[in-house]
């Protein structure tokens, strides 16, 4: 809903420009982005004949990097990808990950899907072991010059695929912002103290969820992957209304359709 309201919003352009300034990134009105806003919410998984932001040929790098078996699977959405230019005017991607209460900064590690049929069991084993494989070699590259980060499927997965993917982008000579946004002033999003009245709420509740993985010292800096280079950005924005109350969306949950 707060992404929704936000690209609908004709500030989201400054305001994602000032929240990417460390990158020099520029960013076109005309730009691609998805969600488009309340017309078009469907968030991206970047590959797909409709996804507009990368080449087929990296689509296909990028899917093939995350998954042995690709039918009937998705790779991670974002809640919100834009096309962005760099200094050198490389084709470059902001991917924004946006949370409003601190429910929604899980750390646990990911689960293997349990499937009915031998073979449909033996493909997703599979699959979990690749995504397993891509975070190590994301993991094991960045520690090369990151010595402090710690990615893993099994811990953290959430913040873990995220840099993960923000590194196979950059390697791949794409030069990327990974954003964090937190959500604040939405009072009826959760009960007290999950949701985040102020900035620092915000950046508390991040800077725990993320320290044993990537340290604090790293938000805001270039890290270097080789062909390009990623940030990562932790930055909040104030909510353009509140979401329904707790009371009134359980009452419409349990009301009989």
């Amino acid at each position: 809903m707060h992404v929704l309201d936000w690209l609908d919003s004709p500030r989201f352009v400054p305001q994602l420009l000032a929240m990417v300034a460390p990158t020099g990134f520029m960013i076109s009105e005309l730009g691609a982005r998805q969600p488009k806003g309340w017309s078009d919410p469907r968030e991206s998984e970047l590959v797909g004949p409709h996804e507009p932001f990368l080449l087929p040929e990296q689509q296909a790098t990028l899917t093939g990097w995350w998954l042995k078996h690709k039918r009937g699977v998705k790779l991670p959405t974002w809640d919100l990808a834009v096309s962005a230019l760099d200094a050198e005017m490389r084709k470059s991607l902001i991917l924004v990950e946006a949370k409003a209460h601190a429910a929604e900064l899980g750390i646990a590690g990911k689960s293997s899907p349990k499937r009915r049929k031998p073979d449909e069991q033996a493909r997703s084993d599979e699959n979990h072991e690749r995504i397993a494989a891509a975070i190590a070699e994301a993991n094991t590259n960045l520690r090369i010059n990151s010595p402090d980060i710690r990615l893993s499927r099994d811990s953290n997965y959430q913040l873990s695929n995220r840099i993960a993917f923000a590194w196979k982008l950059a390697s791949m000579g794409i030069p990327t912002a990974l954003l964090y946004l937190g959500f604040i002033g939405d009072e009826n999003i959760a009960t007290d103290p999950h949701h985040f009245l102020t900035p620092s709420d915000w950046q508390a509740a991040f800077d725990l969820y993320s320290a044993k993985h990537l340290p604090v010292a790293y938000q805001g800096q270039r890290i270097n992957c080789g062909a390009a280079s990623f940030w990562l950005l932790v930055r909040s924005l104030r909510v353009l209304k509140q979401s329904p109350s707790v009371e009134y969306r359980r009452k419409k949950l349990n009301t009989p359709r």
